[in-house]
């Protein structure tokens, strides 16, 4: 972790807790823009911190996968006391299909 990351968060919530005392005031629409923009600044510092946490903490502990391998299914054999017969259907010698509108 990157303690001037750490530095500039807490100085942004600083900033953010003394514009919200001032928000009231003259200007309040000013720092209310301000008050955005800084909180949106301390989320990505947060987030990115969070991410570096979690990436140092993937590279420091890398786990292992077992390989998958994929086996195909196996069919069974047809069972024995069935009846079964082999039927073979002959192609027909030319095409039967009606040509219908739209069709060459």
């Amino acid at each position: 972790m990157v303690p001037a990351s750490e530095d500039m968060i807490s100085h942004l919530r600083l900033q953010i807790a003394k514009l919200r005392r001032e928000q009231y005031g003259r200007s309040s629409d000013r720092h209310a823009r301000l008050i955005e923009q800084l909180e949106m600044q301390l989320e990505y510092l947060e987030t990115d911190i969070a991410e570096g946490r979690a990436k140092a903490e993937a590279m420091a502990s890398p786990s292992t996968v077992a390989a998958f391998e994929r086996r195909r299914p196996a069919r069974k054999p047809f069972p024995k006391h069935l009846p079964h017969e082999r039927v073979v259907v002959e192609a027909p010698a030319s095409c039967t299909r009606r040509a219908g509108p739209g069709t060459s």
